[in-house]
């Protein structure tokens, strides 16, 4: 399956190349070529101590685009060094991989778009439980932590089409006929010491054509003083389920416990109905969506299957003296049938320690950890110097949860803070800078507050970083 994959990001890196080669020669009016180059420097805070997080890289991407009355033809490449300082050889440190590629016909009242692109469904900033349709890129896992999903999004191969009945309806037909999977982080980095042995194994679903398609659809209403739009989506969801393997081990004295050997990983079907709404009031930008996820466990009773959930988020938004504004949203996941992991005990069987494992793992890689999980994400921006200097501040705040009944510990919630600013030096130069912090904290039996190392933001405590940032785009 890897040299398949491989074989398919060539060929979609073939297809870019001859887009952006060719698209000069269909007008010198229509055709453009531009894209930016960037360089940015990570530098690790030492605040633990550790100062071997340090990554120095550079990106350039090149985009084509052709645009006339009826159609739109666009391809992009990215070109990626991911470690200038690092060790090894600057060819192995070089990768490639393709951008959006895609042709748009603009026929009257139909819009039809086919070829490898984004599709971005939904109103709220950064939390956007109806944004379902383009997997996502965690193989950092600081991109958890990211407030623009267009940033994580992984484009598939879709035919879209967009049909305007009226002026006041649009319904959008999205299908994709390949299961595209989501990046992955290394989950070994992130376990235990005692889980270090473990072994990972990942199940995707075939990939012939039409045996993993997905398929969904949207109407969108555009009413005076409010847009809303409903939706469905038959997908895979993009976070795995787990099943965990065990192997039973005497600990003495005829006293046998099981203790996990493997994790599997596998994708399962997922239908989503969803809806979303933007309705300006007295200059206030009011937000929001919601979306229902039924997997395959219905009754919740399946350990190896995420339960049934509904995810919404309401958000306002308002500008102060024209240049400062302000974005506050309050986003909830609310699982049915949520059962706490419970604590497993000695001399049992095999299925008893599977099923107890995976229940624990599941509520952290499936991300439900709580019958009701709530997250406050707030953005502040500002504009200085006749908007030269913006300067930005996100904070995500993820409130306690409490998933097993074998903690004791008094937790207080994890939480993110990025400040950044971008300074205009030119037209088309850009010098930023910030940081990414990181915080999750709850007492332990002794008193002390110490890092909870299986939140969200707990798991990249050991990521805060600032970084410097140079980008120039033609």
């Amino acid at each position: 399956m890897k040299g398949e994959k491989g074989m398919k990001k060539n060929i979609l890196i073939v297809f870019t190349l001859m887009i952006v080669t060719a698209v000069p020669g269909f007008s010198d009016e229509n055709a453009s070529i531009g894209g930016y180059v960037t360089s940015s420097v990570w530098i690790p805070s030492g605040w633990n101590d550790d100062w071997d997080y340090k990554k120095l890289s550079a990106e350039m991407q090149l985009a084509a685009d052709y645009s006339s009355g009826i159609a739109k033809l666009y391809g992009a490449l990215y070109f990626e060094i991911d470690d200038l300082a690092g060790p090894g050889a600057f060819a192995d440190k070089l990768s490639i991989r393709p951008g959006e590629m895609y042709l748009s016909l603009y026929l009257n009242s139909l819009d039809v778009t086919a070829g490898y692109q984004i599709v971005s469904w939904g109103t709220a900033d950064g939390l956007n439980p109806t944004n379902n349709i383009n997997p996502k890129d965690l193989s950092e896992l600081i991109n958890m932590a990211s407030t623009d999903m267009k940033d994580t999004a992984i484009p598939v191969n879709a035919l879209r089409l967009d049909f305007y009945p009226t002026d006041f309806l649009m319904i959008e037909g999205v299908f994709i006929p390949l299961f595209t999977p989501p990046g992955m982080p290394d989950f070994s980095s992130y376990l235990p010491p005692e889980l270090s042995a473990v072994t990972f194994n990942f199940s995707y679903p075939d990939e012939e054509a039409l045996a993993s398609f997905e398929a969904g659809f949207r109407a969108g209403f555009m009413l005076p003083g409010i847009d809303f739009s409903l939706s469905y989506l038959y997908a895979w969801d993009d976070l795995p389920d787990v099943k965990v393997n065990i192997v039973q081990q005497d600990l003495g004295g005829g006293i046998m416990f099981g203790f996990p050997a493997s994790l599997d990983f596998s994708f399962n079907r997922v239908h989503i109905i969803g809806a979303d709404f933007a309705w300006p009031v007295l200059d206030i930008d009011f937000r929001g969506e919601a979306a229902f996820f039924i997997t395959d466990d219905l009754a919740g009773d399946d350990a190896f299957v995420k339960n049934p959930y509904l995810q919404y988020v309401l958000g306002a938004g308002y500008t102060f003296f024209d240049n400062l504004t302000v974005t506050l949203q309050f986003s909830q996941k609310i699982t049915t049938n949520f059962k706490k992991a419970g604590v497993l005990t000695v001399n049992q069987s095999d299925q008893y320690y599977i099923e107890g494992y995976s229940e624990q793992f599941s509520h952290l890689v499936g991300n439900q950890k709580g019958a009701v999980m709530s997250t406050v994400m707030l953005i502040v921006r500002k504009n200085f110097m006749n908007d030269l200097l913006e300067t930005t501040f996100a904070g995500i705040y993820n409130f306690p949860e409490d998933y097993t009944e074998a903690e004791t510990d008094e937790k207080y919630g994890d939480f993110m803070l990025r400040p950044s600013f971008t300074y205009k030096a030119a037209d088309a130069f850009d010098i930023g800078a910030g940081a990414n912090l990181f915080f999750s904290m709850k007492k332990d039996a002794g008193g002390d507050i110490v890092s909870d190392p299986y939140t969200t933001f707990g798991m990249l405590d050991e990521e805060d970083s600032f970084y410097i940032e140079l980008k120039y785009s033609y």
